[in-house]
């Protein structure tokens, strides 16, 4: 469903108003009245990661069991992985990794639904 704005200031307005839920929305359990207060937006910058990149060495990946759970999750048809054609490290970054309450915390965001079925992420539907 999308919304229809009648102009830039309610797309602006709708915008801010997205944000502030975002940063101010309870991260943790929300059982434990302590852990209430964690928010994005009382991250301590002093405890905080934006961006950490990451290396995970795929050399000892089950190439076996790895096409298993791609057949099983996809409905897209693929070629299996080879090991010839992996190894060495898988580089990424995680979007944020905090320490809260002597608790660390990886946080990944996402921004966008594609649908629940990779039918539906191919580029001529985006």
């Amino acid at each position: 469903m999308s919304a229809v704005w009648s102009s830039l200031e309610d797309r602006e307005d709708h915008l801010e108003e997205l944000l502030i839920k975002v940063v101010t929305t309870p991260l943790s359990n929300l059982d434990n009245p302590a852990d209430l207060d964690f928010t994005l937006s009382g991250t301590d910058p002093e405890r905080t990661l934006k961006e950490m990149s990451f290396f995970y060495s795929i050399d000892s990946v089950d190439l076996e069991e790895l096409n298993r759970l791609l057949l099983a999750e996809s409905d897209i048809p693929f070629q299996p992985i080879q090991a010839s054609t992996i190894s060495g490290y898988l580089n990424g970054f995680i979007d944020l990794v905090c320490e809260y309450n002597g608790r660390f915390f990886i946080m990944d965001y996402k921004s966008n639904f594609l649908g629940n079925s990779y039918r539906l992420w191919r580029g001529s539907d985006f």
